[in-house]
């Protein structure tokens, strides 16, 4: 009851991953916002979904709306989102870290991108805030304040003085001065969150004592310098320590990581042991006519982008980059794309299918694309710039290609693994068209059976040998049982389809971002994972530009073998990174393409310099608070299903299965499915209905007042 408008804003990418997510986990159908339309999922009780077409001037006097963070950032939005609407009780912001600085090199050069400009006016006018990231350090220090400066931070944290804290509590032995200085961050630290009790901080620190620790907080606190210069190096230490604890990045983040889940698991707070990765990076030569392809391409992008006017040159790369990724996805790819794009250009207007849904999505997911990133103002330059007679040589040379390198690759890689005792394996790609070319490519084989899963939703195949869509639910519950040895997916399934029972994953090509592979990885990498060893195979094309970088990025990091999200920021560079050399005509050589390496290689190394990891300055509580005790549990709610003599007299209701109810409520001519069990209603939230107060069919509640006995609960007649 504390929040009644509620904003949730999260990249384009993953706006109908929360929507599902919130039904499945939370029982809440929240509309997503796309700029014209509100559209709320389809549910038993309302199978077609709904959609509503919303005027610009009243999409946020919804309650509870979800909508693209880059949407909401564009300058002619900032007015609806600021200032017409009512101010919103809860803001929830997705992949957080995309609010951030131009340039974090100069401190008193402040230069907020769009979508932390937008933050920075929006919350003042709101009294919940929560960020979200996967990202535990930014390029830069100063990035982690900005974020943290939206929530609120005590007097006399500003900028400068939050770095200097930050490098003065890692002194093994601080001056007197600077002792008095974080002294005093930590007395307005105390004053702003509350003031750190004794017996909650022993929790943590089970090797100091409670007098001790009293001793060095009322240094700490203390308004005379004396009782800190009094302090032993050991003391000091401790002074430190609990600085760090009593911090806002201490008190405003809530940081969860496998490394603090394997160490619960130690402990034994928790039953379920954490898989460990083994990565396998296999790098193939290109046949001769794919790098004759991959070089006219190059060519092509280059001389077409330096062809352009400067102030075009942005809109135009946009096109250009997606002709790159798709051949680094498969030769079908490519043609698919060019054939639309030459039909758009003879036609010389923008042909609706420009761009197909994954480019859209491959583009929006990127961290760094542009703040003013307009996909149709790259869909006009394209068609003023770009030469028919020029993509048909590409087109005719792509055409004559054969099978794929890669695909032969693909096959030895699938019965490799089932040779090692993985029966099934998720095979992952961008493209919905490189995921059709491998299933017809796969589709021969006896014995293996494929499933897919993309934008288009489940697909099996038929006995006809044709392809027939299947629900999400249907997907997973197949894929479970074992129907399928292949799951066949673009990144569309990186959302929401969670397989802990399969243990092995091919990347069938390699995204600019690495993040969105280690989002594909999280698909099977799960509590729960049976497999105590996860096996994921990697597929590169040798000398082109995505391969010199990820052999740049396996010799400086373990990519991939655990979580590198204190690396996240800058691996989420290398989208523009790898344009910016690709369009300037950088990626033709092995000098070249090299450079691109080297320059990734050096931001890494200058990030580890920081020394600015959250996961060393967040010291890890691993006992776990108290929690209360619900007023009610779904088991005592599911507990009222069978005892017809507990429900209002006029619902009917009869047993389905072990979990599972047909309930007709007043007025309803078709019943519907029901359960109050969670777990039953993740695996079957498209089929199934949870009865829950809240839902549309739980009766209205008369019964609110009322307290659950110990033992059996006593309903109201």
């Amino acid at each position: 009851g504390r929040a009644s408008r509620i904003l949730v804003m999260a990249p384009a990418s993953v706006c109908k991953q929360w929507q599902v997510e919130l039904r499945e986990k939370f029982n809440l159908n929240w509309p997503i916002y796309d700029g014209h339309m509100l559209r709320w999922q389809a549910t038993p009780m309302q199978p077609e979904g709904r959609e509503l077409p919303v005027l610009r001037t009243d999409w946020h006097r919804q309650p509870a709306v979800i909508v693209s963070s880059h949407l909401l950032r564009r300058q002619d939005r900032f007015d609806e989102v600021v200032n017409q609407a009512e101010p919103w009780d809860l803001v929830v912001l997705d992949e957080a870290h995309h609010a951030r600085r131009k340039s974090a090199a100069n401190l008193a050069e402040e230069r907020p991108n769009a979508l932390l400009r937008l933050m920075r006016d929006l919350a003042p006018r709101t009294p919940g805030l929560v960020l979200l990231t996967a990202t535990p350090m930014q390029v830069h220090p100063v990035e982690v304040w900005d974020l943290l400066a939206l929530l609120g931070l005590p007097d006399g944290w500003h900028a400068r003085a939050f770095l200097d804290f930050f490098e003065q509590v890692q002194h093994p032995n601080p001056s007197h001065e600077t002792l008095d200085q974080i002294a005093r961050l930590f007395v307005a630290a105390e004053r702003r969150f509350g003031s750190l009790d004794p017996a909650v901080v022993q929790r943590r620190l089970e090797d100091v004592g409670v007098i001790r620790l009293r001793r060095v907080l009322d240094a700490l606190r203390s308004d005379a310098g004396i009782p800190r210069r009094m302090l032993s190096v050991d003391d000091r230490q401790l002074a430190l320590r609990l600085a760090r604890l009593a911090s806002p990045v201490a008190c405003l983040i809530s940081r969860h990581t496998r490394a603090l889940l394997r160490r619960y698991y130690e402990r034994g707070l928790i039953t379920t042991p954490i898989a460990s990765r083994r990565v396998e990076d296999r790098f193939l030569d290109m046949s001769a006519g794919e790098a004759a392809l991959y070089a006219a391409l190059e060519d092509y992008i280059t001389q077409t982008y330096n062809q352009a006017e400067q102030d075009e040159r942005s809109a135009l790369g946009f096109v250009l980059t997606i002709y790159r990724r798709r051949l680094a996805s498969s030769t079908r790819a490519l043609v698919l794309t060019l054939e639309k794009h030459l039909q758009a250009v003879r036609e010389g207007s923008a042909a609706s299918d420009f761009f197909a849904d994954d480019d859209v999505e491959a583009l929006d997911s990127d961290a760094e694309a542009s703040d003013d990133a307009d996909l149709d103002t790259a869909k006009r330059v394209a068609l003023a710039q770009e030469e028919a007679s020029e993509i048909e040589v590409l087109l005719r040379l792509a055409r004559s290609l054969p099978e794929d390198t890669k695909l032969g690759a693909l096959r030895v890689g699938i019965d490799e693994l089932k040779n090692s005792g993985y029966a099934q394996v998720m095979v992952f790609t961008q493209f919905t068209d490189t995921m059709d070319l491998l299933r017809e490519s796969l589709a021969g084989r006896d014995d293996l059976k494929l499933m897919c899963f993309s934008g288009r939703g489940g697909e099996v195949r038929t006995q006809d040998g044709t392809w027939r869509v299947i629900s999400r639910d249907e997907t997973k519950r197949r894929f479970r049982q074992g129907e399928a040895h292949v799951l066949l997916c673009t990144d569309a399934a990186a959302e929401g389809l969670n397989f802990q029972f399969c243990g092995a994953l091919i990347n069938y090509d390699m995204p600019w971002n690495p993040m969105r592979v280690e989002q594909r990885i999280g698909r099977i990498d799960r509590l729960g994972q049976r497999f105590p060893e996860i096996r994921i195979l990697n597929l590169h094309y040798e000398d082109s530009i995505e391969a010199d970088v990820y052999h740049a990025l396996g010799s400086r990091i373990d990519l991939f073998q655990s979580v590198v999200g204190r690396l996240q920021p800058i691996l989420s560079t290398l989208p523009s990174l790898i344009a910016s050399r690709v369009l300037a005509g950088g990626a033709r050589g092995d000098a070249n393409r090299h450079q691109v390496a080297e320059d990734v290689a050096r931001e890494i190394d200058a990030a580890e310099e920081q020394n600015f990891d959250l996961d060393a300055i967040i010291e890890d509580d691993l006992a776990l608070p108290p929690r209360p005790e619900p007023a009610l549990t779904l088991r005592q709610i599911g507990s009222l299903l069978p005892r017809v003599e507990t429900l209002p007299n006029n619902l009917q209701v009869s047993a389905l299965g072990n979990s599972d109810w047909s309930l007709r409520m007043p007025g309803m001519t078709t019943p519907v499915r029901v359960t109050a069990d969670p777990a039953f209603f993740e695996e079957h939230a498209g089929s199934v209905e949870l009865w829950s107060p809240g839902s549309s069919v739980f009766p209205d509640p008369e019964w609110a007042e009322w307290q659950p006995e110990q033992g059996a609960p006593e309903f109201p007649q």
